[in-house]
C-alpha cells in the first residue's frame, strides 16, 4: 500500500514540475521587465542564458500570453539599443522553453518597434518574422 502512495505522490510530483517551471520563467522575465522599468540597467544576456532548454510540456495558455507581453515589453525597451544579440537568445531560448511564445511575441509587438528593430540591422527582426510565417503556415 504505501509503495501505491508513493507512486501516486510521484505522478503527482511530475506533473506539477512543468507548471511550476513556467511560473519560473514568468517570474525570471517579470523581474527583468519590471527592472527595466524602473530605470535599472538590462542583464538581458544572463536572463537568456538562465532559460531552461528543454519544453515545458503544460504551459498554462494565460502563463504564456504573460510571458509574450512581458517579453514584447522588454523588447519595446531595448528596441533602440545595442542589444540585438541578447534579444535574439533571449527570443530563441524563450520559444525552446514555451513552444509558440514567439508567435504571440510578434502578434504583441505594435509596429513602431518591429520598425526599429528592422532599422538596427540586428537579428531580432529575422528571428521574429520566422515566428510570424510560422504562425501564418499553422492556420
Amino acid at each position: 500500500m504505501r509503495f501505491v502512495v508513493f507512486l501516486f505522490s510521484l505522478g503527482l510530483l511530475a506533473s506539477a514540475m512543468p507548471v511550476r517551471r513556467a511560473d519560473d520563467l514568468l517570474g525570471l522575465i517579470s523581474a527583468l521587465d519590471d527592472g527595466l522599468k524602473n530605470g535599472q540597467s538590462p542583464d538581458v544576456a544572463s536572463t537568456a542564458h538562465s532559460l531552461p532548454t528543454s519544453p515545458t510540456d503544460a504551459t498554462p495558455v494565460e502563463t504564456k500570453n504573460q510571458i509574450a507581453v512581458k517579453t514584447a515589453s522588454i523588447i519595446s525597451h531595448l528596441a533602440d539599443g545595442s542589444n540585438n544579440q541578447a534579444l535574439e537568445d533571449l527570443i530563441v531560448g524563450l520559444e525552446k522553453s514555451v513552444p509558440g511564445v514567439d508567435s504571440e511575441i510578434y502578434r504583441i509587438l505594435n509596429v513602431g518597434t518591429i520598425a526599429k528593430l528592422r532599422a538596427n540591422g540586428g537579428s531580432v527582426a529575422p528571428v521574429l518574422n520566422q515566428a510570424d510565417v510560422k504562425a501564418a503556415s499553422k492556420i
